[in-house]
């Protein structure tokens, strides 16, 4: 019996470490998601910079790789002659405001320059 008892702690303990295991790889893979956000608007940014006539092709290109690096990556941007505005959502995350990034396995983030 004594047995038994221990061997329903042992599985319980097991199946709360298996848990916390999942949610720390998915912690770990949004924050991941939130850095190559971060990173794409940087990149955007400097390509802007550096051949603003270039704009169009610019976020296309962009937008090529946010698809390939973020599940359903899509982003928007808008400029000026020397000012730059772009959004970078990812998973399920509506195309809406950005204002506060949301970090997670869908999100957002935005860039202003």
């Amino acid at each position: 019996m004594e047995v038994l008892v221990a061997l329903a702690i042992f599985s319980i303990f097991i199946l709360v470490y298996e848990k916390m295991h999942l949610l720390l790889l998915q912690e770990t893979e949004a924050n991941s998601y939130f850095s190559i956000a971060q990173q794409q608007l940087k990149n955007l940014a400097a390509d802007f910079s550096s051949n603003p006539a270039l704009f169009s092709d610019l976020v296309t290109r962009w937008n090529k790789q946010n698809h390939e690096l973020l599940p359903n990556g899509r982003g928007v941007a808008y400029a000026t002659a020397s000012h730059l505005q772009a959004i970078l959502y990812w998973g399920k995350a509506s195309n809406a405001d950005c204002i506060i990034p949301k970090i997670g396995l869908s999100g957002c983030a935005s860039f202003s320059a």
